[in-house]
């Protein structure tokens, strides 16, 4: 497949087999509608209009992926899953004791699961996954890995490669599916090519290396091999994403970053966050991105780090006020005047969410922010559920992420006139 492909009809609304159970027939149904008036993307495949489309976060408590019949699919990650996975040979993670399975919910936290391309891993005979650093030391094939990863990473960021060599060397960075199932299910999913979009994840780098440590327990950000520890990391991320855009041009992928919150903290001194997200976000190369941030992160951060496009933040309750007393210090206009999104995350995780409710606090959140000088239309505008989702009970994940669908069909009615005019 190529990027610049046509994109075929849209699909009808799937067999009951092929649409998740977390989904109700009356969120498909809207999901349908949604479509009718999607996210735009210009010819260079860049998005240019969110149009209160949904955005789902990425963790789901079933083991089975969420798909509508239209709109924007995400793959889902099983941080409840408790299928036996094999690590295969060739992932540079070291098994001590020789056991080398693990369970996929294991492997699908999300600080864990983005550490295959990621040399000197190790999972100790208690189940704890580090970074061994005094092997990239004296192990020779670590040694000459190392050098590898350097040399790769010179040839994907300064553009020396282009085409299938490139595609070549990146597909080095590729997962196994014992890390990323929901990633591979979403490759292959008839919906996937016929979608609006396709929405990744990769952890955040920050968050990452703040949270993966060394086997002293320090965290990998204040090691000396961290920059290119990080350099293997991002190259997986790069990987992820020319494979969405190879099924799917319409592509976009979320660095997701909630440690932010505790940057600057007692427990997290000295780390250079801005530096952080500017490699992070330079390295995917002009691509459709975004990034989540939890509790109160400085929002000023998120909106103005070069290459970022989409901000999604927990919007609901004190989180909501949140934003709204930060929008005139925090950058939002220049970020929303310079092609940037807003994603609020609206969809509480409650057994009575109703899709009224979330109308409300979405009109409620741009009528307030208008006051203090943030014109926020809904062509600027995702509508997401708050994250967590992988923690909740299945019942209430599925009454939330209906509930989600629902309100934004019903944005979208109650602002036509101004989608069109858009």
């Amino acid at each position: 497949m190529t990027p610049d492909r046509q994109l075929p009809d849209k699909t009808p609304l799937p067999d009951t087999e092929t649409v998740c159970d977390l989904i109700t027939p009356e969120a498909q149904e809207a999901s349908l509608r949604i479509a009718e008036r999607p996210a735009q993307f210009d010819d260079q495949h860049r998005l240019v209009a969110a149009n209160a489309n949904v955005l789902f976060i990425g963790s789901t408590p079933l083991d089975q992926p969420v798909l509508t019949s239209a709109g924007i699919q995400t793959w889902s990650q099983y941080p409840k899953s408790a299928r036996q996975v094999e690590i295969p040979k060739g992932v540079p993670t070291i098994i001590s004791g020789g056991d080398s399975t693990v369970t996929e919910g294991f492997l699908n936290n999300m600080n864990r699961q983005f550490t295959w391309a990621v040399p000197g891993v190790v999972i100790n005979e208690k189940g704890v996954m580090f970074i061994d650093t005094d092997l990239l030391e004296s192990n020779t094939d670590m040694v000459q890995h190392l050098c590898q990863i350097e040399d790769d990473w010179e040839a994907v960021t300064t553009g020396e490669l282009t085409g299938n060599s490139k595609n070549d060397l990146l597909s080095k960075y590729a997962a196994p599916e014992s890390h990323l199932r929901g990633f591979f299910e979403l490759l292959h999913s008839p919906l996937s090519e016929k979608a609006i979009a396709l929405k990744g994840q990769h952890t955040g780098l920050y968050t990452w290396a703040t949270t993966i440590t060394d086997q002293n327990r320090k965290p990998i950000i204040y090691s000396d091999y961290f920059d290119i520890i990080s350099h293997a990391y991002l190259l997986s991320a790069r990987w992820q994403l020319r494979e969405m855009q190879e099924v799917n041009p319409n592509a976009i992928l979320f660095l997701d970053e909630p440690s932010l919150a505790r940057e600057g903290s007692s427990m997290l001194i000295a780390t250079d966050a801005k530096k952080i997200m500017g490699t992070e976000f330079a390295a995917m190369s002009g691509a459709n991105t975004g990034a989540h941030c939890c509790d109160r992160a400085d929002l000023e951060l998120f909106f103005n780090t070069p290459g970022l496009g989409i901000v999604a933040v927990d919007a609901t309750g004190d989180y909501g006020e949140f934003l709204i007393a930060a929008a005139q210090s925090s950058g939002i206009n220049n970020f929303l005047d310079n092609g940037g999104f807003l994603a609020l995350g609206v969809g509480e995780y409650r057994s009575n969410i109703t899709p009224e409710e979330i109308v409300k606090q979405v009109n409620y959140l741009r009528s307030e922010l208008t006051k203090r000088g943030v014109s926020l239309p809904l062509e600027k505008t995702f509508i997401t559920p708050v994250c967590g989702a992988g923690s909740r009970d299945p019942s209430v994940a599925k009454t939330t992420f209906s509930a989600t669908l629902i309100a934004a069909s019903i944005l979208q009615d109650l602002h036509s006139e101004e989608i069109r005019r858009n």
